[in-house]
């Protein structure tokens, strides 16, 4: 038995298949809700100011990475994407929204969005701060 270190992108795009491929074996109804990748940038004035990227599952919106510059944070520049990120998901059918993220990457602008705290996990990543697990229903 081996254990290798193997190149990210290659390793990510054969596990999806794989689990596409599983899950399908297991719920041919599945066919039509497997991954779907989003990935947006809002721009003001021909420069990109907040980038959110993340995945649909079955029925569920998985935001994986969002940030906004931080010279343009306070404008409103969040809130916007963010907006528009929710209003696709309930088009696309899904029932909600999940995200991880930091004590020292604003949890409160996601709270204040109406996501719920599912876990919270002190001193990690580092120690005096804290990992959050947050969910929000779109029904």
């Amino acid at each position: 038995m081996n254990i290798k270190e193997i190149d990210y992108k290659e390793n990510a795009k054969i596990s999806a298949e794989m689990l596409d491929k599983y899950t399908k074996n297991k719920k041919p109804e599945a066919l039509d809700i497997l991954r779907k990748k989003i990935s947006f940038v809002l721009e003001d004035e021909g420069q990109i100011v907040s980038r959110l990227t993340g995945s649909i599952s079955f029925n569920g919106l998985h935001i994986e990475l969002f940030i906004t510059d931080s010279n343009t944070r306070g404008k409103g520049y969040g809130t916007e994407i963010f907006k528009f990120v929710e209003e696709l998901a309930r088009e696309k059918g899904c029932h909600y929204i999940v995200l991880e993220t930091m004590s020292f990457n604003a949890p409160r602008f996601y709270i204040n969005r109406g996501f719920e705290i599912i876990k919270k996990v002190d001193n990690t990543p580092i120690e005096g701060e804290s990992f959050y697990f947050m969910f929000k229903s779109l029904r």
